[in-house]
């Protein structure tokens, strides 16, 4: 990185063509047809356990060479400023590292679940980031985890809550009636999968977009590793079975943290989540979260309640869709094709 914060031989305000022929290289000796695998979301798939048990596991053949690789990623292709930045800028973050793996067996990856869109940010730029990945990395591999959308919903919100979100599940997920112009903060296109999923396809080939579903990961955790490394000719495997990751506090405890986030202001700059109040409200909330789980039972009850009234039939034609571009047999999964 040099002196003015840009990375490698990026060259700050250049606007320039850009050159397929730097972005079409394939390492050399990788015996590969794609220079990296990159890993868009969604959101609550899974992504803290692949980024820590798959992706940044030694065993199963993948390797991600960057220290800070979320942030590049972020800084590369969701907070660039368009008009100024080109893609070649963009992939400046990354081309060192991926130079020095020229004959490296591994496969290198890049995760960010947020790529695709961050709902709790009300950030909804995900197929300007496609584009943008596209022209830094015209050859890669996909990876699109998904969930069934009356489920994501209610774990979308939990994130909201965390990141000091205020408003009910109401207002989250709105009615489906708003005015012109006004959208709840859950955007109801956001949880249509086969706009993205059909969007990377264009972009990359079916062939190179892997569609995850985490019900495939909860019913079989061997199978969907098995089904991600061979999609990406890893050469390892994951020996052996992985404990979830952050599991959700309880809704009992999610309402107290909504109640205490007007006292906890946030940085735009950060989350805050090394402030002291932050610590305080963590640690109250925690121990809400270590009653019983029956204390929660009606609280979860309404959430399900409201957002099976929301989404009733939303989704239909959009999970047909998905099914038809990825064959997946979704409706053995839970999700909705009427």
């Amino acid at each position: 990185m040099d002196s003015s914060g840009h990375q490698g031989n990026a060259q700050p305000g250049a606007i320039t063509a850009f050159a397929p022929e730097s972005g079409d290289r394939v390492r050399a000796g990788s015996g590969r047809d794609f220079e990296i695998v990159l890993h868009v979301g969604h959101p609550k798939t899974a992504t803290t356990w692949l980024q820590d048990m798959v992706f940044g596991n030694p065993e199963t053949g993948f390797v991600i060479p960057w220290d800070d690789a979320r942030g590049r990623a972020i800084a590369a292709f969701v907070t660039v400023n368009p008009y100024c930045r080109d893609a070649t800028w963009a992939r400046g973050f990354f081309e060192e590292e991926l130079e020095r793996l020229a004959d490296d067996p591994r496969v290198p990856i890049l995760s960010d679940e947020t790529l695709c869109g961050d709902p709790a940010q009300r950030r909804y730029t995900g197929r300007d980031v496609a584009d943008r990945i596209h022209q830094a990395f015209p050859r890669a591999k996909v990876i699109i985890g998904i969930r069934e959308q009356k489920a994501m919903a209610i774990s979308l919100y939990r994130e909201f809550i965390l990141q000091g979100g205020l408003l009910p599940l109401k207002d989250f997920i709105g009615t489906g009636h708003e005015a012109l112009s006004f959208t709840p903060i859950l955007r109801e296109d956001f949880l249509a999968y086969d706009l993205i999923v059909g969007y990377y396809q264009g972009l990359y080939g079916r062939q190179n977009v892997l569609v995850l579903p985490i019900e495939q990961l909860q019913r079989d955790q061997a199978g969907y590793v098995k089904t991600l490394l061979d999609f990406c000719g890893c050469p390892g495997q994951l020996t052996r079975e992985a404990e979830p990751r952050h599991v959700g506090w309880s809704a009992l405890a999610l309402v107290a943290r909504r109640m205490l986030n007007p006292l906890i202001p946030t940085s735009p700059l950060s989350l805050g989540y090394r402030q002291l109040r932050n610590r305080v409200a963590y640690r109250l909330c925690g121990a809400v979260n270590r009653l019983p789980r029956g204390a929660s039972a009606s609280i979860e009850r309404n959430w399900k309640d409201r957002v099976d009234r929301r989404y009733a039939g939303v989704f239909r034609e959009s999970n047909r869709r998905l099914a038809e571009l990825t064959g997946l047999d979704l409706a053995a999964l839970g999700y909705d094709l009427g």
